[in-house]
């Protein structure tokens, strides 16, 4: 929601939907500083440890190793660190959609700004790279879901 202003890695605000069934994969956020808040339905998260470069095991299948994982509801919040929970996977395990607000700053003391998360690939288990953009501006979005909301009755 809005342009990037260089205080984290890509878009500060993201509002993100996650439909039944639909998953992020293993990512951690550049060492930022973050909070997820449930608007709507549940979401589970699960966490890692720091992904090295490849995760897979001696027979080269991919094979992260989960800590934990718990789900969080409606108005719950959850909050990473730069020492504590950057590496997780967030799913909907639901029958309903999720709607989450999620907010990302650099902390005050990093002099390292990495501005990219990385992720793990499912399939071959080596870690990417990838720019946190945004697939509207906050205009557009707006504009589309009042669209939708005006044309439901049609």
């Amino acid at each position: 929601m809005g342009p990037g202003r260089g205080e984290s890695p890509g878009i500060p605000y993201v509002l993100e939907f996650w439909p039944p069934g639909a998953r992020s994969p293993i990512h951690n956020h550049g060492a930022v500083c973050g909070m997820i808040k449930i608007l709507y339905g549940t979401i589970q998260n699960g966490c890692f440890n720091k992904v090295p470069s490849t995760v897979t095991d001696s027979k080269k299948n991919f094979r992260p190793q989960e800590l934990m994982k718990f789900d969080a509801y409606k108005d719950d919040v959850l909050w990473l660190s730069p020492e504590w929970w950057q590496t997780h996977q967030l799913r909907n395990v639901s029958n309903d959609f999720c709607a989450t607000v999620n907010c990302y700053r650099y902390d005050e003391n990093d002099e390292i700004q990495w501005n990219l998360f990385d992720f793990v690939n499912d399939q071959n288990g080596e870690v990417g790279n990838f720019f946190p953009n945004t697939d509207f501006t906050f205009g557009e979005m707006r504009k589309a879901v009042f669209e939708e909301w005006n044309n439901r009755m049609k």
